[in-house]
């Protein structure tokens, strides 16, 4: 692994630590009527672009899989049986062909996940994103998600409300605050998708703004407020996932198991993201081209995609896999055999399509593996005593956990769980599972997901705020008015 750098020897990194994008850290951040104005307007398009976006990729899922021209896909609900049959193989390799070859052509930046680039851009290349990444992005995702690949929707999205904002941010001459527009951007993004705004919020503290102060934070939870709202008024509000209420038992077994669904997601964890990785040096090392290895790779998970449909009825690993999520939650996906199986697919799934270029968010894959790991684990326990009944419980801690190893965010990881299923009465328990995931993925492996290709880059960004506060000596005034 790449050497860490300091946060000094990387280009505009001090200026977007202060949280204004200022070139003096110390700059007062003032609260202008045209600054919030523009923060609520970045939030407004974010979550207009996060709806359009779900439709696109509706569009290209009911074009490849089924041949007909229609808006209309709920994903979070299992589809019917493709009339390709076992043609359907092919979809996914033939969505990587176009993905590569026509829009990796036009946009090279358009492929991965999103959220690094987002780092990247806001850490080392002074909050500049080009305009035309906010077309591509979502268009390279709606191909990938729509014709089988495994992977979520909400980096691209936290990369076109970035990017939004920051072309708004040089339009409007506000470009001493582009590092700012570029986190009420993103984090409106992902809070729409997600119906998810206070999670969204957390995000944006730990990843993007650090240190982080409080006129900076008030403006950023306007717009992650305005993108949900009005991603709520044009999808509706509905929570993500389908998951029976599961109030706080009061007996003190929640907190050795909160302990251990965490510890094991913290370790499924680095065995997603080394997937991941592995899968990206294998195919570099085995195809002389990129956009060959991807093809590839497609073309098996479309292998994986048909004979998981024939074996157990259901298209589970398609996109974010909202549909398995929410079945594992309700209890409906039985049996120490399939859980495990699913849960080894969509880890493998997902590598395949995220290690080998294809673009897309790593969030929504982590929330049905730890679906699917905390449903093995009450299963198990369930056997060791029958009268011990977890429920959705470990799902949820896991769930939790899998997000803050993978992304190193840990407030935000317990806060969207509870949001996207509405089980607001288990803070302690995600919480507890979050911390206890984060801190284990952490001894193993000190990035995360979204930092671990900038470290190996020699782009020394640290992953989250608690470990920029650990590492590194404070690099601007915090404003604590």
């Amino acid at each position: 692994m790449a050497r860490t750098r300091s946060l000094s020897m990387i280009p505009g990194a001090t200026r977007a630590l202060a949280g204004t994008g200022s070139g003096d850290p110390s700059t007062e951040l003032r609260l202008t009527p045209g600054l919030l104005v523009l923060a609520l307007l970045v939030g407004v398009l974010a979550g207009a672009g996060a709806v359009a976006f779900t439709y696109l990729i509706a569009l290209v899922h009911n074009l490849s899989f089924y041949g007909r021209l229609s808006w209309q896909w709920s994903n979070t609900r299992f589809g019917p049986p493709s009339p390709w049959g076992w043609g359907i193989v092919l979809v996914p390799a033939l969505g990587a062909l176009l993905v590569r070859r026509v829009i990796g052509r036009s946009e090279p930046a358009a492929v991965g996940g999103g959220v690094t680039e987002v780092l990247e851009e806001i850490f080392g290349h002074q909050s500049r994103i080009r305009p035309r990444l906010a077309f591509w992005r979502p268009l390279a995702t709606a191909i990938t998600l729509g014709t089988g690949g495994s992977a979520g929707d909400e980096g691209p999205a936290m990369q076109f409300g970035a990017a939004m904002a920051s072309v708004l941010g040089r339009r409007a001459d506000f470009s001493q605050h582009r590092t700012l527009l570029m986190a009420c951007g993103s984090g409106a993004g992902i809070g729409a998708m997600f119906h998810a705004p206070i999670g969204a919020w957390l995000l944006v503290l730990e990843l993007l703004l650090w240190p982080w102060r409080l006129r900076a934070a008030l403006v950023t939870l306007m717009a992650v407020a305005a993108g949900s709202w009005c991603a709520a008024s044009l999808d509706g509000s509905a929570f993500l996932l389908v998951s029976p209420h599961t109030p706080l038992a009061s007996w003190p077994h929640w907190v050795p198991i909160a302990l251990l669904v965490g510890a094991l997601a913290g370790a499924t964890a680095l065995l997603f993201i080394h997937s991941i990785a592995w899968v990206e040096r294998l195919i570099r090392a085995l195809t002389p081209r990129a956009w060959q290895g991807h093809v590839l790779a497609m073309l098996l998970l479309g292998v994986i995609l048909i004979t998981t449909y024939h074996w157990s009825g259901h298209y589970y690993l398609v996109a974010g896999s909202y549909a398995g999520s929410s079945a594992l939650l309700q209890g409906q996906i039985h049996g120490v055999v399939l859980l495990c199986t699913l849960l080894i697919l969509k880890i493998a799934a997902t590598a395949l399509t995220l290690g080998s270029g294809g673009s897309g968010g790593i969030f929504s894959p982590a929330l049905f593996v730890g679906a699917a790991l905390g449903s093995l684990v009450a299963t198990l326990v369930q056997i060791l005593d029958p009268s011990l009944h977890l429920g959705a419980l470990a799902s949820l801690c896991a769930m939790a956990g899998l997000i803050a190893a993978t992304s190193g965010g840990t407030l935000s990881a317990a806060a969207m769980v509870l949001e996207i299923t509405g089980n607001f009465g288990l803070v302690l328990p995600t919480l507890l599972a979050a911390t206890s995931a984060y801190l284990l993925r952490r001894h193993f492996l000190t990035d995360s997901y979204f930092t671990l290709p900038l470290t190996r880059a020699g782009q020394g960004i640290p992953e989250n705020l608690y470990q920029r506060y650990l590492t590194e000596k404070p690099c601007a005034v915090v404003d604590k008015r």
